[in-house]
């Protein structure tokens, strides 16, 4: 039995396959609205949470999975056309989502002084 057929660990209702095929449709929805909001705050907000949904879902599989367990063969072919092997490949998941994570967070968190600064201004200068 390959891989997609098998049953997602923590959601036990649903095949790797489906659960992969919901995140693609999901994730390709979050590009359309990040291609349609305006509020670059609105954007930084979206990544934010859907990089934090990316590592509550990676915390909770390490939760239940016993140690060593690989939840995914992420990127397949890029993995092997960028020469990263598999045994980095989670690695590099993690370098990426540092990124998203810290970037979008980092860049709220500047917006919020920035605005919270302003704000303390006084009106008279």
């Amino acid at each position: 039995m390959g891989y997609l057929n098998l049953r997602d660990p923590l959601f036990e209702f649903m095949t790797n396959r489906q659960l992969l095929s919901s995140a693609a449709a999901f994730e390709f929805g979050v590009v359309i609205a990040l291609l349609w909001i305006k509020s670059s705050e609105k954007k930084l907000a979206l990544i934010a949470w859907i990089g934090s949904m990316f590592l509550l879902y990676r915390i909770s599989i390490n939760l239940i999975t016993p140690p060593g367990y690989v939840p995914c063969p992420c990127l397949g072919n890029a993995a092997a056309f960028l020469h990263i092997s598999p045994n980095h490949l989670d690695g590099v998941m993690s370098v990426i989502l540092t990124y998203l994570l810290v970037g979008s967070y980092g860049l709220l968190l500047a917006i919020y002084l920035r605005k919270r600064n302003n704000g303390w201004a006084s009106p008279d200068g």
